[in-house]
């Protein structure tokens, strides 16, 4: 029963050590990835004129700001010779 206990530990250990060392070797590889490249001053250049080429190109989406004022025709002052009805019986005696 204990060689039973003793060995059921040490696979535990082992598995243990095994998931510990993938881990570790999960976190070197990412480490090695994330090291960027060496990059030139013309590259580094050449990516800024392209951004900014891309910043002036895109449109700004239109707002109601940029858009003229249209004349609201609910408030329209009335001119000479017009007749304005707000109800049914107005409507009727302006006929």
């Amino acid at each position: 029963e204990e060689k039973e206990k003793r060995r059921l530990e040490q696979l535990e250990r082992k598995k243990e050590s095994q998931r510990m060392l993938d881990e570790e070797d999960a976190k070197m590889k990412s480490k090695l990835k994330a090291m960027p490249a060496k990059v030139t001053r013309a590259q580094i250049e050449d990516t800024l004129q392209r951004e900014e080429v891309q910043k002036v190109t895109v449109e700004k989406p239109k707002t109601h700001l940029d858009l003229p004022l249209e004349e609201n025709l609910n408030r329209r002052v009335l001119e000479e010779g017009e007749v304005e009805a707000r109800s049914v019986e107005e409507a009727i005696a302006a006929l």
